[in-house]
């Protein structure tokens, strides 16, 4: 963000906010005071966070003229576990914002998603995600969608419409069972992985390449025309 602009607090439109590296003067907290932040906001460069304290201070959550958010997380060569562990559950947003998009890309040394990357403050840390892409991890194996309370399995991200999984070659041993929303599912260049998709009772578009395989989707929303469609993609 230019020298000075954390200063306009009365700045209503800021389109895309790029974390700096170590040393840069483009940080996170400088969005505290600018509190009449309004429309889409896109935060990338995420992995160059070293403080938790700035996302912290970036005050998400008092933004309550935001109508759209996006998160962008990409490759770090020093990754700081601890601050990836905290910062997405410290960037929570209002709960009345109409769209929350997240990616995760080229995190060349990932191996699980779960609490490492969206905290462990909460049983349900991203009410509002829509849209999910995660793309180019190459290490990226398991992935923890579900955690068991006293009484039930309770899912991550129980309002996702769009799921866009691209480039993930070892990822085989977990497949995400309750996205009770999900409509939209595009999964390629990803040879372990057998897609399946029978729990997703709201699904109306699928394409996927390059994976191991597809099980049944039985319970899916018109699952006949889906199916003309699968088939057409093999």
């Amino acid at each position: 963000m230019p020298l000075g602009m954390k200063e306009l607090k009365n700045l209503q439109t800021l389109s895309n906010f790029i974390v700096g590296k170590s040393g840069s003067i483009s940080r996170l907290n400088d969005l505290k005071d600018l509190i009449f932040l309004g429309g889409a906001l896109c935060i990338s460069g995420l992995e160059n966070m070293e403080n938790l304290q700035d996302a912290r201070e970036a005050m998400l959550s008092k933004k309550q003229n935001l109508e759209e958010l996006s998160l962008e997380w990409g490759f770090n060569n020093s990754r700081d576990e601890v601050v990836e562990g905290n910062v997405l559950d410290m960037l929570q947003p209002h709960r009345s914002l109409k769209i929350l998009n997240l990616t995760i890309k080229g995190m060349m040394n990932l191996r699980t998603i779960g609490s490492e990357i969206y905290g462990d403050g909460c049983l349900t840390p991203f009410q509002s995600l829509e849209i999910l892409h995660l793309e180019n991890l190459p290490e990226w194996e398991c992935w923890e969608t579900t955690r068991i309370t006293e009484n039930e399995h309770v899912g991550m991200f129980p309002h996702l419409h769009e799921l866009f999984i691209v480039g993930c070659p070892k990822l085989s041993r977990k497949w995400p069972e309750l996205l009770p929303s999900l409509e939209t599912l595009i999964v390629s260049k990803c040879p372990e992985l057998l897609v399946s998709v029978s729990n997703f009772s709201m699904l109306c578009r699928l394409e996927f390449d390059e994976c191991k395989g597809l099980l049944e989707f039985r319970n899916c929303t018109n699952d006949r025309a889906l199916f003309e469609r699968v088939t057409a993609l093999k």
